[in-house]
């Protein structure tokens, strides 16, 4: 009872564990987003040097305002939490003193606005309830600055205190009937208190910022010199969570971007869009907006990383312990390096919605293969595992249902929309092959399917149909490969005829895909093809087992796949298998899976001779008690019977 109740503590400690390191990564994320959107602003807004030589003083004040900028944007993304914090608590603390000053120069404004034109009137009204209940707001408002500003600073010092709340000398000196023409005076040597006591903390806290800096090179330096530059990059990576920090910059993107489009009256009728909201379908405006957000490197990485995490959530519930940590990687860095090839960022708005489409598709495309990649192990499971379960069929065959169709639409869609060239038919062999590939899936299903409702005996021919199924997707595949070659073969044959000088891009992909999707499925279909006529050539060779072999051995059973033999196959070595096991197991190797001997094909007359010797081993006399428990060591036995010497079972 005890260890359980402890169990039961222990769970709980693992999940406030659990629960606290997610609250802390949320946390990291809110405070690190700031930055990225300071870096995307600088980089949209930003056209000259950081220090030009001949500007104004308008210009001047914004050159030197741009590298703090910067500093700020690299210290929100790279501090540790803790001091992370503690940036933010002096970002707070200076906002509230700038909205301290801002607030005691509206209380003088509005004091002077009151006052005009007599002095006199204001001060018979001086004890009136309006007036009187600004002074409390706006005494309370200072002192509760002054007092949040020392808790978030850590200042336990009196004379501190009493420094921050000086912006409420010119509510004290109208409250003590002090004309308002004199509150304007009292308010910038305010002003400048608060200015000189920033000074004082800042030096005096200079000594801390120095040996904090000279601790973090050391830091820096010491895990650069343990683990290198790439280690230490991909440590800072998984630290700042920066993956879940991209995503959300980019989701904080873009729904800034459509909360502009549909709160403007009409925001695609610029020069920089081609058609209003209003009336446009809604992929055509999510298309605009992800192209128009698209607009500095890190947004366009934001917009990468941005792909990992569909695939994931496609393709989550369905996994069963599969590694899908790694899911969308593959998606994320294609895009990026189509981005990167297209100059994405530098074309304009239109260009850019053109290019951003057609790497879209060419993503989705491979996003939709690799959810196939993970689903069709799943489907073919539930198959073969006799799992009447109705539900997960039906989820699963939904996924593929979608795979197979979704694919088909990209197609025709895409052969409407563009020209078909060399690269949209790479795009559209793509999603072609998806199709076909989860055609071929659907297909096996359905086989492994009529082989469980076989309850008696297993279906024979279940491998060959397998086969001859897969060999059909495989074909397919390999059509829809050579067409690709064909068609960039002639699209380089009329870019030389006419004489224009041709891509080394087109070449290398043209030469890439020749080599993995025509010349490897070639000599891998061509391998697969020998193997099996090898084996099938093999079995039909070897003799079948007589009536009296079975009925010597009605207690054993078939050493591959343990059921009971009915018809079998005798080897060169004098096992008994069925044709069936036997003919897969050959698809592998090509030896005996008892005593590993050499299983090659049998003349007619030397089979006769081999059964009449089996048959001799065979008699009754020699018959050997075997459970089916011991089927596995009866056939060993009879190895050693039929062979005459002693085999070595264990280098099996």
């Amino acid at each position: 009872m005890f260890s359980d109740v402890w169990k039961m503590f222990d769970l709980q400690k693992v999940g406030a564990k659990l629960k606290e390191e997610q609250v802390e990564k949320t946390i990291s994320i809110i405070l690190r987003l700031p930055g990225l959107l300071l870096l995307d602003y600088w980089f949209q807004t930003t056209s000259e040097d950081v220090w030009p030589k001949n500007v104004g003083s308008t210009e001047a004040i914004n050159s030197l305002i741009t590298p703090i900028v910067l500093l700020q944007s690299v210290l929100l993304l790279l501090l540790p939490l803790e001091d992370l914090v503690t940036l933010y608590m002096h970002y707070i603390s200076a906002a509230l003193l700038v909205s301290a000053e801002l607030f005691s120069r509206h209380y003088v404004f509005m004091e002077l606005m009151d006052s005009a034109p007599l002095v006199e009137e204001s001060d018979k009204d001086i004890s009136s309830v309006a007036h009187l209940q600004r002074h409390i707001v706006a005494l309370v408002l200072h002192i509760l600055i002054a007092k949040s500003v020392s808790l978030l600073l850590d200042l336990n010092d009196t004379a501190n205190r009493v420094t921050l709340a000086v912006y409420t000398v010119p509510i004290v000196a109208r409250l003590a009937k002090i004309p308002p023409v004199h509150l304007e005076a009292l308010h910038n040597f305010s002003t400048a208190i608060t200015v000189l006591w920033a000074a004082y903390y800042s030096l005096g806290s200079l000594p801390r910022l120095l040996a904090y800096l000279r601790r973090s090179y050391r830091s820096v330096a010491h895990v650069l010199f343990d683990k290198g530059l790439a280690s230490a990059v991909v440590e800072v990576w998984q630290y700042v969570y920066m993956k879940p920090l991209l995503l959300s910059f980019w989701c904080v993107l873009l729904a800034a971007q459509l909360y502009t489009y549909y709160h403007q009256q009409n925001p695609l009728t610029s020069s920089t869009m081609v058609a209003p909201v209003r009336g446009t379908e809604w992929y055509l405006v999510l298309l605009y907006a992800v192209s128009e957000i698209c607009a500095s490197p890190f947004s366009l990485l934001a917009c990468s990383i941005a792909v990992s995490p569909l695939n994931v959530l496609g393709s989550k519930r369905l996994s069963t312990g599969q590694d899908l940590k790694q899911a969308g990687t593959g998606e994320a860095v294609t895009m990026a390096l189509l981005s990167l090839q297209t100059g994405l960022v530098d074309l304009t708005m239109p260009q850019r919605v053109g290019a951003m489409s057609i790497i879209l598709f060419i993503v989705v495309g491979s996003l939709l293969q690799s959810m196939h990649d993970i689903v069709e192990p799943i489907l073919l499971a539930l198959s073969a595992s006799h799992t009447y379960a109705v539900v997960r069929h039906a989820r699963v065959l939904a996924l593929c249902t979608f795979l197979f169709v979704f694919p088909l639409y990209m197609t025709i869609f895409l052969c409407r929309m563009f020209e078909v060239d060399f690269w949209t038919l790479v795009v559209v062999s793509t999603c072609a092959l998806t199709s076909v590939q989860v055609l071929g899936a659907l297909t096996v299903y359905a086989l492994f399917l009529y082989d469980a409702m076989q309850k008696e005996s297993g279906w024979e021919s279940l491998d060959d149909m397998v086969y001859i199924a897969r060999g059909i997707t495989r074909a397919l595949e390999f059509i829809v490969a050579l067409l690709v070659v064909g068609a960039g073969v002639r699209e380089s044959m009329l870019l030389s005829s006419e004489g224009r000088p041709l891509s080394w891009l087109n070449g290398t992909v043209l030469a890439v895909h020749c080599y993995y999707n025509v010349y490897q499925r070639l000599q891998s279909g061509w391998s697969s093809f020998l193997l099996r006529r090898d084996a099938a050539r093999k079995i039909h060779s070897l003799p079948c087992a007589t009536a009296e072999q079975l009925d010597s051995r009605a207690h054993d059973v078939c050493a591959i796949c343990y059921m009971e033999m009915k018809s079998a196959r005798v080897t060169p070595c004098g096992h008994l298998f069925h044709a069936t096991c036997l003919k897969k197991w050959l698809y592998v190797q090509d030896r005996c899976p008892l005593c590993a001997t050499k299983v090659t094909a049998v003349r007619s007359e030397e089979a006769a001779e081999r059964i009449e010797g089996a048959e001799e081993w065979f008699a009754p006399g020699q018959q050997t008690d075997t459970s089916e428990e011991h089927g596995v060591s009866s056939a060993r036995r009879d190895c050693h019977l039929a062979s005459g010497e002693q085999t070595d079972i264990s280098t099996q």
